[in-house]
């Protein structure tokens, strides 16, 4: 959506501020200019820059919100004809001044017609503010002076508001095409407006928690509030010195210890998200794997042949399973191919050499 190299690649939703421009200023002129030495030089023409996120968030979003800091009217009355044409429609029984002003001065008692609303001075001086958010133009700096209190946020690090989260479809009524909704009592998550068939259905249908289910489910995503920005981030290095082209990367989210077995091998995987590596090295071939769990080492809940290549790659979740039928861990793979990483590298270096 850029008309140039002076803002990000996602203009929507961007709440960064653009570094080219002042902090006041969505848009400015840049002086034609130049530099360099040798071959190395350039010259620039007289250019504009705009601050394209904010503007596009401007032109696409509303410019209003509902604060509730409004006058309390009440109907008015009036009888006969044709004097009823000119009785009040309505009478004012308090003026938005006034319960603006009740509302600072008292936070607790003077709510606003949002009752979910509360007072934030901020580092303004409250009784400042009762002279300057009564102003007509006080509408455009109300904002800054109020929270919302019960509003789910992100970076909740409350166990309970994230279950509260993810109760929000329970007791919904929904269409489910060829069966039936959910069990009583619990919630359902469906990717799909008009699921098909029955509960836990693996294609087509919904998937449903009970509470335990929904508590346990919020303590797993719940964020990190030991980090600054309140959620736990996952990094992991995929440069080939840390994660070599022939191996296989394990990270174990089913909160039990898997042992992992290739051709005889043994590999242990704790019951942590840290990353373990399998390099079996060699040749191409297929291999023999199994799965199970450290405490049960008599009852593999996986067997299967794995290919084995040297130009392969491959990241593997294990997350606890949905479907007894298929066991009681299911595995997510994303696998690597340098050799078609290759061949893509070497068709972009084509079509740039064939660039004037």
């Amino acid at each position: 959506m850029s008309g140039t190299a002076y803002s990000p690649a996602n203009q929507f939703a961007n709440s960064w501020a653009s570094v080219y421009l002042k902090k006041q200023s969505a848009a400015e002129l840049i002086g034609a200019g130049g530099g360099g030495t040798g071959q190395a030089t350039y010259s620039r023409a007289e250019m504009p820059v705009y601050d394209y996120s904010y503007l596009a968030n401007e032109a696409m979003w509303d410019s209003f919100y509902f604060s509730g800091a409004s006058s309390s009217v009440q109907p008015g009355s009036g009888g006969g004809s044709p004097a009823v044409w000119n009785s009040t429609t309505a009478n004012i029984t308090r003026t938005h001044v006034k319960a603006i002003e009740e509302f600072i001065q008292s936070p607790s008692e003077g709510f606003l017609k949002n009752p979910r609303m509360r007072f934030h001075s901020g580092r303004a001086n409250p009784a400042a503010l009762k002279t300057n958010l009564v102003r007509p133009e006080g509408c455009l700096t109300l904002a800054a002076h109020l929270m919302v209190d019960g509003a789910f946020n992100i970076n909740s690090t409350s166990e309970k508001a994230w279950t509260a989260f993810l109760c929000g479809m329970r007791g919904r009524n929904f269409d489910v095409r060829d069966g039936s909704p959910p069990a009583a009592g619990n919630t359902a998550f469906s990717r799909f407006r008009n699921p098909i068939g029955t509960d836990n259905n693996d294609w087509m249908g919904l998937r449903s928690l009970s509470d335990p289910e929904v508590e346990e489910l919020a303590k797993k995503i719940l964020p990190d509030e030991k980090a600054a920005s309140g959620i736990r981030l996952f990094v992991l290095e995929d440069d080939a010195k840390d994660f070599a082209w022939g191996s296989t990367r394990f990270i174990n989210a089913t909160g039990r210890k898997v042992v992992f077995v290739y051709e005889k091998k043994r590999v242990d995987l704790p019951a942590s998200w840290d990353p373990v590596q399998s390099e079996p090295g060699g040749d191409s071939r297929n291999m023999e794997v199994k799965f199970y769990f450290f405490d049960q080492p008599a009852r593999a809940f996986y067997s299967g042949i794995w290919e084995q290549h040297p130009d392969l790659r491959m990241l593997v979740f294990l997350v606890p399973g949905v479907n007894p039928r298929l066991g009681p861990v299911a595995m997510k793979m994303m696998p690597e191919d340098r050799r078609l990483l290759n061949a893509a590298a070497e068709a972009a270096k084509a079509v740039d050499e064939s660039r004037p």
